[in-house]
């Protein structure tokens, strides 16, 4: 199919004709699903010269490597438990969500835990498969990246002053995940309310974890990262809070709207986030704006058209949906000119 073909389409039957691809697609994938399972069952890939069903997906069937595991671990728990089949051709699980879940399907507990993965992300699944399979804390530990290699990994007790930049493997009560591998960001659910996080820090961040472990000795003898990461985040969010929303335990009264100004008011700022739960609040066709990060403040009544800077008139956008909003109100050449001179 060209471009062409569908280019003619209106805004509704295109997206009427995606949402009809998208149904077919996962009739079609549960479908192959269903004979790669009997393919599998009756080993017909070893008479064709091909040791597993994976090296028959990949090789015959010409999917890459992540697409034929994902199709012969799928295959597998078919066999084993058949009700994935019309969940996944109504579309209710994914093919990488059936893949991660493979291991920790039972006869007793399968119904449940398919259940409970229906129209879930990647990073819910992984969060209740850790929930279903807990697993300890990580270490905490301090690596050495590039340069000379210092062997096993260091004990942060406090007694690894030699060791430069670093890998810190932490264990702090945060979250969230997801990305191809089910990580982000090296942040991995181990258990409920538990997750691993990885990052890499400069020479100079790794001499202020040290620095800050000997000033907390009297709170925190061992020095433990992951109680110097969680008090760090907790400052630093009450910090943006501050001056990102007005967060304040001690509100003023409200200021009134100033007229011929941007300016929005700290108590308007304090009403707008609590009343929009933090979240983009744009409403679309298919429901509103999941998005919480690059939040902005948006005029309904443009600033431009008049518009004051009351609570009724001032609502969160995310960044993709204010430029979207202004597109539609003043034309894109207008909200190009925007983008330049308001960089995200």
């Amino acid at each position: 199919m060209q471009m062409s073909s569908i280019s003619h389409l209106t805004d509704a039957q295109l997206l009427a004709r995606v949402d009809t691809l998208t149904a077919r697609e996962c009739a079609t994938t549960a479908e192959m699903l269903a004979a790669l399972a009997e393919v599998d069952r009756r080993r017909l890939h070893l008479a064709l010269g091909f040791q597993s069903l994976f090296a028959y997906c990949q090789t015959h069937l010409h999917f890459s490597d992540f697409e034929a595991y994902l199709r012969m671990a799928a295959a597998r728990v078919a066999q084993a438990f058949p009700i994935v089949i019309p969940m996944i051709a109504d579309g209710s699980i994914t093919l990488t969500n059936v893949a991660m879940l493979a291991k920790h399907l039972t006869a007793d507990n399968h119904e449940s835990v398919l259940q409970a993965a229906i129209h879930k992300t990647k990073r819910e699944v992984l969060e209740l498969i850790a929930v279903l399979h807990p697993r300890p804390d990580a270490p905490a530990t301090i690596t050495r990246i590039g340069g000379t290699p210092l062997g096993n990994a260091v004990d942060l007790s406090g007694n690894a002053r030699g060791v430069a930049c670093a890998t810190t493997g932490v264990a702090p009560s945060t979250s969230v995940v997801n990305g191809s591998s089910g990580e982000r960001n090296g942040i991995t659910p181990l258990a409920a309310e538990r997750y691993k996080l990885e990052v890499t820090i400069s020479r100079e961040a790794y001499e202020m974890l040290l620095r800050i472990q000997d000033l907390m000795r009297h709170v925190v003898p061992d020095g433990d990262p992951a109680v110097i990461v969680e008090r760090s985040l907790q400052q630093m969010l009450a910090d943006l809070e501050r001056r990102k929303t007005a967060r304040t335990d001690r509100p003023h009264r409200v200021a009134r709207c100033r007229s011929g100004t941007r300016y929005v008011p700290a108590e308007v700022r304090r009403q707008v986030w609590a009343r929009d739960e933090k979240r983009c609040a744009f409403v679309g066709v298919a429901g509103r704006c999941r998005e919480t990060g690059r939040l902005e403040l948006h005029h309904v009544i443009p600033y431009a058209d008049g518009g004051d800077t009351s609570v009724d008139n001032i609502e969160l956008r995310c960044r993709a949906h204010n430029v979207y909003e202004a597109e539609l109100h003043f034309g894109f050449t207008a909200a190009d000119e925007m983008r330049l001179a308001d960089p995200p």
